[in-house]
């Protein structure tokens, strides 16, 4: 019998220490996030989110959980924590990055109006960031991609 991933997930989460500094805890999360251990992160995540909730990490932890499901293709659950960022944290350091990772999720859920909206909003939003230097050529690349798009398709007149 196979042993069961959800339940040594859970074991190696208990075996982690925890810091009782929100800085270190959230360093803790985004570290083992970097590592690759995107489960385990989540869990770090989301018991930053519970202890702190109001702490200034706290749109990090947003945005840090929202690129754990972006890296796994999940960009309904990231889509949550990025709007997290966008709507509660707006003045934290990866406001600009949720709205362009964003942008992303919704183009990949083929929400084209949504993607551009999202652009717009962060070119407007944080019209210095570097993000926003990206947005605009994103937004370029989306509003040009229709004409190109059409005439490859063929088949249907």
């Amino acid at each position: 019998m196979a042993a069961d991933p959800d339940l040594a997930a859970k074991k190696k989460a208990d075996e982690v220490k925890r810091p009782d500094d929100p800085k270190d805890f959230l360093r803790l999360a985004e570290d083992t996030a970097k590592g690759g251990d995107k489960q385990l992160a989540r869990t770090l995540y989301n018991e930053f989110l519970k202890k702190w909730p109001k702490d200034g990490g706290a749109g990090e932890a947003h945005f840090g959980l929202g690129e754990t499901y972006y890296s796994d293709e999940k960009c309904r659950e990231a889509l949550y924590e990025y709007g997290k960022v966008i709507q509660e944290f707006t003045k934290t350091r990866s406001a600009p990055d949720a709205y362009l990772r964003s942008a992303d999720c919704f183009k990949k859920l083929k929400m084209v109006a949504e993607s551009k909206l999202a652009l717009e909003t962060l070119m407007k939003e944080h019209p210095r960031s570097d993000a926003a230097k990206t947005a605009k050529v994103k937004l370029a690349e989306l509003d040009e991609k229709p004409e190109k798009a059409a005439p490859k398709k063929g088949g249907k007149k």
